[in-house]
């Protein structure tokens, strides 16, 4: 790397993501690529598709490539272009880093390095594939792969200790590794009744159908990871709230049956994906993450910034930010029932709802703001 510093000023870093959407990962390449020093960095992102995530790179004025076959699905013909494809803009742009996120592209992308010979390559592991419920052999399988992704990485971050964790014992990697949490900017929060008027719009109702109603919240990706049909049988046992669901994803329509066969399509409504979601906080009373597998989500930071008492599933991440009884309530994954119990304790108690609130938002702004994020990350680049 020395060489290339040398011929010039500022060092070139890569960015490679899977996809395209606006995502955990997403922001997390979005908040890093728009924030590094100008004068120190110069910034390409490879991505697959052209979503959410390519046009607000591009509105920022980050230079970005869109790869078509780059996708999460598995197809052995577009893996192999997209490898080649991925040296070919490795050797054309020589980078000094590239920084790949993603399990899928972090294989691909720590080889296609390799052979490209780029100085440095790290890999984000925003939660490990192998956490996922599946079969032994898929569990043996993606745990050889990541393995092998950090053996072919000179750095790996993980977002959470807990991931951290998951690796401590593999062979050769533990030098490698190294946890930098998740760290958020705080969101321009609307007011709260603003806020409120925003939802019910969103909801295509009146203000009033609000009034006197709990309103519940969750963000996420629509899909099997974030647990949220677990919230929807809950919704059955809190009559008098509301639950709002903000994202889309490929378990949208089974949601949507779920919500229609409990006869609850006046108490929870998918709202789709809202540009800068986060800001409608303000007009929420509780923050819920039935999540089953999780990294370290934004979410829960934008949540604490909010002030908002948060029930959450114990996984991943999760813990490190929601401490049961201290800045929130923890609840094991897949259980409606314990779900439903949390959010009725939270209810009954106005005084803990606001003490919750205010022990999450100072636990976030002095362990996981953005600052200390990108200060590490950029420790991690130099070193």
């Amino acid at each position: 790397m020395a060489n290339r510093q040398q011929s010039r000023i500022k060092q070139k870093i890569i960015y490679v993501i899977t996809k395209s959407n606006w995502g955990g990962a997403g922001k997390y390449v979005y908040e890093l690529a728009t924030s590094l020093p100008k004068d120190k960095f110069d910034v390409l992102v490879v991505l697959g598709g052209n979503g959410e995530l390519s046009k607000k790179l591009r509105q920022k004025g980050i230079r970005v490539i869109g790869l078509k076959r780059l996708e999460r699905d598995i197809s052995i013909l577009n893996e192999y272009r997209v490898f080649k494809n991925l040296i070919h803009i490795f050797k054309r742009e020589s980078p000094d880093i590239i920084h790949l996120n993603s399990s899928k592209i972090g294989g691909l992308g720590a080889l296609a390095g390799r052979l490209a010979h780029v100085p440095k390559i790290v890999f984000t592991a925003h939660g490990w594939y192998f956490k996922e419920e599946r079969n032994v052999l898929w569990i043996l399988i993606t745990k050889f792969l990541s393995w092998l992704t950090i053996i072919l990485s000179h750095k790996v971050v993980t977002v959470s200790h807990e991931d951290e964790t998951r690796v401590r014992n593999f062979p050769f990697i533990l030098s490698k590794v190294s946890t930098i949490q998740i760290g958020a900017k705080k969101p321009e929060f609307l007011a709260p009744e603003i806020a409120r008027q925003r939802l019910a719009e969103y909801m295509h109702q009146p203000i009033s159908f609000l009034q006197n109603k709990d309103v519940i919240i969750t963000i996420a990706e629509l899909t099997k990871n974030k647990g949220i049909v677990y919230a929807i049988s809950a919704m059955r046992r809190l009559k008098n709230s509301i639950y709002l669901i903000i994202g889309n994803g490929e378990d949208e329509e089974m949601l949507q049956h779920e919500i229609s066969k409990y006869d609850l399509n006046n108490q929870i409504f998918l709202l789709g994906p809202i540009d800068n979601a986060a800001t409608l906080l303000s007009g929420a009373d509780i923050f819920l993450l039935p999540s089953i597998k999780e990294g370290l989500p934004y979410v829960l930071l934008e949540a604490g910034f909010a002030r908002l008492p948060v029930v959450a599933a114990s996984t991943g991440g999760i813990p490190e930010v929601i401490i049961h009884r201290k800045t929130g309530l923890l609840v094991p994954i897949k259980q409606s029932r314990e779900i439903a119990r949390s959010i009725e304790a939270l209810l009954d108690s106005q005084s803990t709802q606001e003490h919750l609130g205010i022990a999450l938002s100072n636990h976030v702004e002095s362990k996981f703001t953005f600052d200390i994020m990108l200060n590490s990350t950029l420790s991690l680049y130099e070193n």
